[in-house]
């Protein structure tokens, strides 16, 4: 298979490579039995780092494209372990013949090769029920993280992500210096880096070194050109790489997924989901998502009989601009009141909000103070981002998308691990523990983005309308 032929077919997991068989049962040892491991990507990590914990237990193939990685991968082996028979080792040039002549021969693999091999390489590993180690980032992209957790989770496999620094003492030792009070209370993390893996030109064209299979090497991105080392920069399949979109995510991970994970760690953020609304939240969680609309006028809807979703009878939109990220309760108010003029409704007759609801301190006291202020009554509220997370420039159109299906079914979901409201919020009818079914002919969504950007929208359930 050559070329774009890596994009031939669709995975199990609606994803678009082709990542081979049918899978079997996931692999296991007997006791007294050492793991059958491969090494998928033979370059500094993997010969350097990984090589050194794998030969404890029995390494039986190496898979690079470049034939000299491979020897220095032999050479590294004989060194660290100078007992072990080289000539039973075996050796590939690309990882899809690995997997297809000597898959029975594996029990797991280390994948070290550059990240955007990372998810094609653990995609056919599990798929045929292979352990999986592979090296930060887990994948390129997030909808490639997504395949392989389901993936993973479908076959059974171990699987784990690498992370150099997070196995070292010090990130640990830190945790427990904030623990033990060390650094007082902290209100604010800022992380910086000096390195910036990106390039302003694409250097000159030259030859992939002798006999390198250069289209193995690219695999599922586009095939580009190969160039050597210059005066500032390494040669494209050493380390600069991480300078290219379609293989790497520029300093953001090599040095960002360093950088960040140490407060993360420290201050346990990895373990706390968002609790909009809750006295004890600590803040947002990015998401992930999109959703799209067709707006159609409602004559020419029904002309066509179209199925109608629900209508958009009001909306509205305020711009304070007072600052980019504390919130103002009173533009955040102006946005709700202009949306209920402009549907020619009462605050009354709205049976439920989808609340902004990011879990930020600032944020929920100002939105919640807003919604009382603009509608007078303790209306129902719940926060989708509970579920999603914080979509960001998404998190509108997504929450609008989830609304109407609740105005179409009449129920509508808590806000998740709220348990005890936060007394600075305004008094509103927080939905938390179980959804609750709502007779309500409308429903009012609400966004306040940064830089005081407020938007509000008012949907009419389809039963509601008029045919």
């Amino acid at each position: 298979m050559r070329r774009r032929t890596f994009l031939a077919g669709a995975g199990a997991a609606a994803f678009c490579f082709n990542i081979g068989c049918t899978a079997t049962r996931p692999r296991t040892c007997g006791k007294g039995r050492r793991l059958r491991l491969a090494l998928v990507g033979c370059g500094g990590r993997g010969v350097n780092i990984a090589m050194p914990d794998m030969v404890k237990e029995q390494i039986v193939a190496f898979a690079d494209p470049n034939p000299w990685r491979i020897q220095a991968a032999f050479a590294r082996l004989r060194q660290l372990d100078p007992t072990a028979d080289t000539s039973k080792v075996m050796a590939f040039r690309d990882y899809r013949d690995l997997f297809d002549k000597a898959a029975d021969e594996l029990d797991a693999v280390v994948i070290t090769t550059q990240n955007s091999q990372h998810a094609l390489a653990a995609l056919m590993a599990m798929r045929r029920g292979i352990h999986v180690f592979v090296e930060k980032p887990m994948a390129l992209t997030v909808e490639e993280v997504h395949a392989m957790h389901e993936v993973a989770k479908r076959y059974g496999v171990v699987t784990q992500v690498g992370h150099h620094g997070h196995s070292a003492a010090g990130i640990r030792l830190a945790a427990e210096y904030m623990a033990a009070g060390a650094f007082g209370e902290v209100r604010e993390v800022w992380c910086w880096c000096d390195r910036v893996n990106s390039r302003l030109r694409r250097p000159p064209k030259a030859s992939p070194p002798a006999g390198m299979d250069w289209d193995a090497w690219c695999g599922g991105s586009p095939i580009c050109d190969w160039y050597d080392a210059d005066e500032l920069f390494p040669a494209l399949t050493w380390h600069d790489w991480h300078n290219w979109i379609d293989y790497g995510n520029g300093a953001v991970d090599n040095m960002g997924s360093h950088i960040l994970d140490t407060p993360v760690f420290m201050l346990g953020l990895d373990k706390t989901p968002p609790a909009p609304y809750d006295v004890d939240r600590d803040g947002l969680v990015i998401g992930d998502g999109a959703a799209t609309f067709v707006l159609e006028e409602y004559e020419h809807a029904k002309a066509r009989g179209a199925c109608l979703l629900a209508e958009l009878v009001g909306f509205a939109e305020t711009t304070d601009g007072t600052h980019v990220t504390n919130p103002n309760a009173e533009t955040m108010a102006h946005a709700l009141t202009g949306a209920l003029a402009d549907a020619g409704i009462d605050a009354r007759q709205i049976g439920y909000v989808s609340g902004h609801g990011t879990a930020t301190r600032a944020g929920d006291v100002a939105e919640t103070a807003a919604t009382r202020s603009a509608l007078g009554w303790a209306v129902p509220i719940s926060s989708i981002k509970s579920y999603v997370g914080h979509t960001l420039g998404a998190c509108g159109a997504l929450e609008a998308a989830m609304l109407v299906k609740s105005l179409e079914t009449g129920w509508y979901p808590p806000t998740l691990n709220l348990r005890h409201p936060d007394p600075a919020c305004a008094e509103l009818d927080y939905i938390m523990g179980e959804g609750r079914s709502i007779d309500a002919e409308y429903a009012m969504s609400n966004n306040f983005a940064f830089g005081g950007v407020n938007t509000s929208l008012v949907l009419r359930r389809p039963g509601a309308i008029k045919a």
